[in-house]
Order: C-alpha cells, then sequence, then structure tokens
C-alpha cells in the first residue's frame, strides 16, 4: 500500500487486509527508492522485431550479453519486451576513526625562526637528524650531551606546534609513489574506466587522504588504513579518518579534540570518491567505529567514559593498548635510553632503519639525566610511568656536575 497500492482482484488482497491498510498513505520516497519508471512510449518505433534489438528505455536499463541474447524467444512475436533488474544495494557509509599513539603526530613549528619548520616529523629523517643528533654519524657514536645542547633539544622538541595536514613538495612524491604502488589504489585505478592518467588519480587520492587527517600521523599507518577501506560487505562501506593529537601534552585535552572530530566527522555526508557506479551511498550522523594504537587508545577511553562520547561510538578495537603503563619509560628515566642504541656493526644490513633508531634513542636521551630533561615536561608520556612507591635518598652526580634523585625497584 506504501508503493501504491494492490490491484482489488488480487488475492493477497483480503477484507482483513484492506481493513488493515485503509488508512496506509503512498510513499513518495519509498516508491522513488524500490520502483522503476518505465516509458513504454517509445517502442512504436525503438524496437525492431525481426532483428530483435533493444530501444532506448531497455537501452537504459543497461541489461546484459546474455539477456540481449535471450529476445532471440521473442522474434517471431509482436511483443515488445522490457527487462526489470534490482535497484542497486543502498550501502551505509561507517566512518572509522582512528587515534594513533605516542611519537606518531607529525607536527608543525607555529613560531618558526630558527628551530625549523617542524618539531616532530617521523617521516622526515633528515629533520630528526638535524633537530636532535647533529649527524647521522653522531647517533652510533655515544655523546657526551651537555647542557647547551640538552637546552636547545628540549626547547625545540616542546615548542609551540600544530598537527601538519600536508608533506613538503620534497617529501610529497613519495608519499605520491606509496599511493601508486598500493593495491587499494590499483583496486581504484581499475574502477576509474578504461586508460585512466594514474597520475591525475594519484594527486586525487592524495588530496582525498589530506581531507581525512592521514598526513597527520606517521605514512606507515597507511597500511592499516588501506586495508581497512578495502573491507568488500554487501551493506557497508568503510572510510577512514586520521586524527592526529599533540602527544606531548595533557591527554584530557587530546581526548577533547578527539571527541569534537568525531562530531565532525559525523556531520560529513559528501564522498565523491566513491562515485556513482549503480549503488547508492546512505550517509549521515550514524555511529563510528573506533581504532586505536597505544597512546590513541588512553585518548578515545577518556573520551568514551569521561566525555560521554560512547553514545557517538558503535565499538572500538584497541592495539596494544597501555593499560597498566609502559614499564620501559619507568627504566628510561633511571638509565635513559642508552641501552637501546644499536651497534653499526652488528646490523650492516639494516644502517638506515638502524640509524633512525638510534636518532630515536637521541632525541629521548641517553643517561638518566638526559632523558629527565627531555621527557619529565611532558604531561602525555609520564601517563605511562607505573607509579612509583617511594622514592631513597640516593642521590646520584652526573659528570657535568647536576643532579638527578634515583627511584628504587620498588614499583607497581
Amino acid at each position: 500500500m506504501k508503493l501504491g497500492g494492490i490491484a482489488p482482484d488480487d488475492t493477497r488482497f483480503t477484507a482483513a487486509t484492506q481493513q488493515d491498510s485503509a488508512n496506509t498513505a503512498a510513499d513518495d520516497d519509498l516508491r522513488k527508492q524500490f520502483l522503476q519508471p518505465v516509458d513504454l512510449s517509445s517502442y512504436g518505433s525503438g524496437f525492431n522485431v525481426q532483428e530483435g534489438t533493444l530501444g532506448p528505455v531497455a537501452s537504459a536499463l543497461l541489461p546484459g550479453e546474455q539477456q540481449r541474447d535471450a529476445l532471440s524467444v521473442w522474434r517471431n512475436e509482436l511483443v515488445p519486451v522490457v527487462y526489470l533488474f534490482d535497484r542497486p544495494v543502498k550501502k551505509t557509509v561507517i566512518n572509522v576513526v582512528a587515534g594513533m599513539g605516542i611519537f606518531s603526530a607529525r607536527m608543525e613549528n607555529l613560531n618558526g625562526g630558527d628551530l625549523g619548520p617542524d618539531v616532530w616529523d617521523p617521516d622526515n629523517e633528515k629533520s630528526l637528524v638535524e633537530h636532535y643528533a647533529k649527524s647521522k654519524l653522531s647517533a652510533f657514536i655515544a655523546r657526551d650531551w651537555k647542557d647547551k645542547d640538552i637546552d636547545l633539544k628540549t626547547g625545540r622538541l616542546h615548542a609551540a606546534a600544530q598537527v601538519m595536514d600536508d608533506y613538503s613538495p620534497k617529501l610529497k612524491p613519495g608519499i605520491l609513489e606509496h599511493i601508486k604502488e598500493s593495491e587499494h589504489f590499483q583496486r581504484r585505478l581499475r574502477d576509474a574506466g578504461p586508460n585512466p592518467d594514474a597520475d591525475a588519480e594519484a594527486e586525487k587520492e592524495y588530496q582525498r587522504r589530506k581531507k581525512r587527517g592521514w598526513f597527520g600521523v606517521l605514512a606507515e599507518y597507511a597500511v592499516l588504513f588501506e586495508a581497512i577501506e578495502a573491507v568488500e560487505d554487501e551493506h557497508f562501506v568503510y572510510r577512514v579518518w586520521a586524527v592526529g593529537m599533540d602527544w606531548r601534552g595533557d591527554l584530557a585535552k587530546a581526548a577533547e579534540h578527539f571527541n569534537a572530530e568525531i562530531n565532525r566527522i559525523q556531520a560529513t555526508t559528501n564522498y565523491p570518491e566513491l562515485g556513482t557506479k549503480g549503488v547508492h551511498y546512505e550517509a549521515g550522523t550514524h555511529k563510528v567505529l573506533v581504532v586505536t594504537h597505544s597512546q590513541g587508545s588512553l585518548i578515545a577511553r577518556y573520551a568514551s567514559e569521561v566525555l560521554n562520547a560512547r553514545e557517538k561510538i558503535q565499538g572500538i578495537i584497541h592495539l596494544n593498548q597501555p593499560t597498566t603503563g609502559a614499564p620501559a619509560l619507568y627504566r628510561r628515566f633511571v638509565s635513559g635510553a642508552s641501552p637501546e642504541r644499536e651497534s653499526l656493526f652488528f646490523n650492516l644490513g639494516g644502517l638506515k632503519s638502524t640509524a633512525f633508531n638510534n636518532v630515536f634513542s637521541e632525541v629521548l636521551g641517553t643517561s638518566s639525566y638526559h632523558f629527565t630533561r627531555m621527557a619529565g615536561p611532558m604531561a602525555g608520556p609520564c601517563v605511562y610511568c607505573p607509579r612509583m612507591t617511594k622514592f631513597t635518598g640516593r642521590v646520584r652526580r652526573s659528570r657535568n656536575g647536576c643532579t638527578a634523585r634515583r627511584a628504587d625497584s620498588n614499583q607497581k
């Protein structure tokens, strides 16, 4: 009845059914969704009985080759044939909000000056070396960092910054190359039609990822995002949004930002990259799925349970959630990151990765004093510290004359 009524002689249209549906009004939106208008007026000239060809109406319905061949049985009959097809499935867009881990956010310097354009960019190895290690060679040679050197490093790492949303001209070609090589992009390229311009399509994908926040976090996370978007489902299509957060500061503030981003993402209804292709996509303020890693887990939990974002979240998938803290952080406060340094001679096959890991250790600080100076003032990393139950009165004096208080091993 909502589609417009049933013929009076239809056997399903019983007296009881007629009474039950007496006040049922036809629903125009429902008719448009489930019924196809068919114009038979063109069949006087558009249907060739002898050759069995299809007229304009049937051609618009895009029948397959097999269905065209089926017309042969009607060639001797003066009856027009119309093939009707099921309307395309109307899939629902499900937004996936990704909150990633500590050190993953790419942050640009707000003040500029001699500190350089960025504060922290794990995708820019040259920047990390220039900012925090002086040279790659210094990553392999233990250095006695003086206070003036540490002051310079802390000034850079603690500078006012915001999450990036793009790559520099020097780094962009590498990101475009990754896009072109990904299975995720190759599938889209096949859907773009015959002889697509790979460079132009890659640039479109680059801009799409930029709008979805993918460039605010470490590039390696793109592999995870691509895998999620590649999931094929009969009823749903998944779009990933990355939320880069300043891992240095108060995680409660980061959770407020995460909550605000969920609101913004839910309000999005335009997904031009999905195209039409005969499939209708339904978007709107649906609940989101949340995928997190490391520190992002803590931020998402705070947003969900304290800021009441759980009403907007369908479910959360946590990867490596530090629910009990990170004992490695406690150890670094005691001994610095020096045990994490890798030898040049024992890892010649991975020279580049070794240099990067050692630069990372240089950033953290290779001694207790150095590490405490770098990480101590940052509220974000300190959340990982297991609670230390008591301190001893022992005091260790560093070579440069500064003192650092040392905790014993009794910790929870």
